[in-house]
């Protein structure tokens, strides 16, 4: 693959982004295409690149589901790391409310029990916040032996480049259905 799409369909797709961010979506698409070849399921395909913890380069907030108010929810490095879509911004303010987060896996009973996450901003109250995830909205569903143990939660943003918004301690558990809303054992 070159320097630049080889083909109208390619060049369609990054045709909204501006032309700084055209350049950087097109080197991803193009260091991760299948045998070189870049199709349009991968070209829409959502990319993180990491260092550890952090998120340096993301295509989620140009994607459909961001637009439309789609949270995503990354795991790396020992951190769940909650990609929080422009529509939906103002939560962060219960965000931080949190003593505690704790982010519980189990079935989801009104989704037709799917394996689910919620992640709950424990702030003492008897109404804390919380998020319910279907499985399709992580890279990565945590091992089961991670039931149980402490991680980081962070929630990122988007101001020219991914930043991080939030950071919290974190509980994972698996609970027998969600939503679940309760406290830490």
């Amino acid at each position: 693959m070159g320097d630049n799409p080889s083909n109208e369909r390619q060049a369609r797709e990054l045709v909204p982004l501006p032309p700084e961010e055209q350049k950087l979506v097109w080197e991803l698409v193009s260091k991760t295409a299948p045998n070189g070849k870049a199709t349009a399921s991968h070209q829409s395909m959502l990319t993180i690149k990491n260092t550890g913890q952090e998120i340096i380069e993301t295509n989620f907030w140009r994607t459909e589901h961001a637009r439309r108010g789609v949270f995503y929810l990354s795991v790396n490095a020992g951190a769940f790391r909650l990609l929080v879509p422009q529509a939906h911004e103002s939560a962060l303010a219960e965000f931080r409310t949190a003593q505690d987060v704790i982010i519980s896996r189990g079935p989801w009973t009104a989704q037709g029990g799917r394996d689910a996450l919620e992640i709950l901003f424990d702030d003492g109250s008897s109404d804390p916040y919380a998020l319910h995830l279907d499985a399709k909205q992580l890279d990565r569903i945590p091992a089961t032996d991670d039931a149980g143990k402490d991680f980081v939660f962070t929630a990122w943003t988007w101001a020219g480049k991914p930043i991080c918004v939030f950071r919290h301690d974190c509980h994972y558990r698996i609970v027998p259905s969600l939503p679940w809303l309760k406290p830490r054992d």
